[in-house]
């Protein structure tokens, strides 16, 4: 069974290939923490198995860690002298920035803007513009952000508890994958048929 994260305060890094753009995930201590849906405190981090996730991955299972944007700081290579720029999310979510061009997005969807290195291509972050709601079914408390989880830095996924816990979209994946993802240690995980944690396969 996988490892539970830390209550205390906690530091996570990454970023893209090409280390055009980096990134820190800053996570308070648990009593810090927002509340969102059925009682859960961020991060939360689980596979993905959707199709849309998967193309524009290029991996058979793309997987998250799902944070409040407060939480995240991007440093940017500037285009003219190599000097960085640290960008909180809410600048990088712009339209257009000084940084142009090295944070490049497009949109997935009505609702979903995905942006990625200009440079090198990696894939790191996906937005869920429209609305949320929250437990009560009213508007969500936070703004959220998902980062690739493979973009982290080895040294970020090997903390303890830095690893999916569930799978969403399960009936969405491709059989021989969800298969061979079964079979193992993660055989144990929460299966979901879609986006929400309120079914349970």
């Amino acid at each position: 069974m996988a490892s539970k994260l830390t209550d205390e305060a906690l530091t996570l890094t990454g970023g893209c290939d090409c280390t055009s753009i980096t990134y820190t995930i800053s996570i308070p201590p648990l009593a810090s923490r927002p509340t969102l849906e059925k009682s859960v405190k961020p991060p939360k981090i689980y596979f993905d198995h959707c199709n849309k996730c998967r193309t524009v991955s290029g991996a058979l299972v793309q997987a998250w860690i799902n944070i409040p944007q407060t939480w995240v700081t991007f440093s940017l290579s500037s285009t003219k002298d190599g000097d960085r720029v640290k960008l909180l999310v809410e600048d990088v979510l712009k339209e257009h920035t000084a940084t142009s061009g090295i944070m490049s997005h497009y949109k997935s969807s009505a609702d979903v803007s995905r942006y990625f290195c200009g440079k090198c291509g990696t894939n790191l972050v996906f937005v869920y513009t429209g609305k949320r709601s929250g437990d009560d079914g009213g508007e969500a408390k936070a703004e959220m952000i998902d980062l690739v989880l493979g973009s982290l830095s080895k040294e970020s996924l090997e903390v303890e508890g830095v690893r999916p816990d569930r799978h969403f979209y399960w009936e969405s994946g491709i059989d021989w994958v969800k298969g061979d993802l079964v079979g193992g240690e993660m055989a144990s995980l929460p299966k979901h048929p879609g986006g929400s944690r309120k079914i349970v396969i």
